[in-house]
């Protein structure tokens, strides 16, 4: 008859590492099959299974109730899911705005005056109001793929367009009009 978990939780504690093995081979296609569903393919589920058994390793001296080990290593299974489902979305963001830019033509400027005064323009706003500029209308990213990118919430990069861009026009209507903004 196999060793209760309490018992073997208890052994891993004090550092018997083949007590934790048998945790691990006890309870390990549960958290796969929990994770399997969240993760891209295979080998992501297993390296998730792998990193949710390490982390509950490492932390086994905090689990308060030792008979609840499966219950625990499916709550970290289920974190280490979601942070590798963001960090694949994060990781995605960044490959499709690296292949736009790629494919991107560089088109010089017109001769315009109207596009120089701009870009003056934009220079004097925020470092972060650019960026979230040029990530919308020079990379032409949604709202949500600026969010993802810059970790800020959707209606903070509204509000900062929003406010960039009435900024610009008093920039631009001041330079038009003879006034210094």
């Amino acid at each position: 008859m196999p060793a209760p978990d309490s018992d073997l939780v208890q052994r891993a504690c004090s550092g018997d590492r083949k007590a934790f093995s048998a945790l691990v081979e006890k309870y390990r296609n549960d958290v796969l099959r929990l994770v399997r569903p969240h993760c891209r393919d295979a080998n992501d589920a297993e390296d998730v299974v792998q990193e949710s058994f390490l982390r509950a390793y490492r932390n086994i001296g905090r689990l308060d109730r030792p008979e609840a080990f499966r219950s625990w290593v499916v709550a970290i299974a289920q974190h280490v899911a979601m942070d590798h489902h963001r960090a694949a979305k994060r990781r995605k963001a960044h490959l499709d705005v690296l292949e736009r830019e790629k494919r991107k033509e560089h088109r010089e400027p017109a001769e315009d005056p109207r596009i120089e005064e701009l870009q003056k323009a934009i220079t004097t706003l925020k470092q972060r109001n650019q960026k979230v500029l040029e990530l919308r209308y020079k990379r032409n990213l949604s709202y949500k793929d600026i969010a993802e990118l810059t970790q800020l919430p959707e209606s903070t990069i509204r509000g900062i367009l929003a406010r960039s861009i009435a900024a610009l026009r008093d920039k631009l209507d001041g330079v038009r009009t003879g006034a210094k903004k």
